[in-house]
């Protein structure tokens, strides 16, 4: 049977650094990795916040606008009941549609 090789010190040092640089590099990485989503996360949040405040514009700006529908709806009902009493003061009939 022939004889496994000796395995001395010197090489599971060796193994054992090579094993070592593997691990601090795929570490360095995955640092870089952290700090990359970190910055994605922060530009996320500022973008969430932008979307809550433009939200909130969009809130007011929808009130406002229901606001100038409901007066311009009230202001048209006035003006028809005006028509029609002008209408029958000076006797002018309404034409069928």
């Amino acid at each position: 049977m022939p004889k496994a090789p000796a395995i001395t010190n010197r090489i599971l040092l060796q193994h054992i650094q090579g094993m070592r640089t593997a691990v601090e590099t795929r570490l360095e990485c995955l640092e870089k990795d952290v700090k990359s989503l970190k910055t994605d996360v922060g530009v996320l949040k500022i973008d969430v916040g932008v979307m809550k405040i433009d939200v909130g514009v969009l809130k007011k700006d929808i009130v406002f606008v229901k606001d100038a529908l409901q007066r311009l709806y009230t202001h048209r009902v006035n003006m028809l009941v005006r028509i029609q009493k002008l209408e029958s003061v000076v006797g002018i009939q309404q034409q069928p549609s």
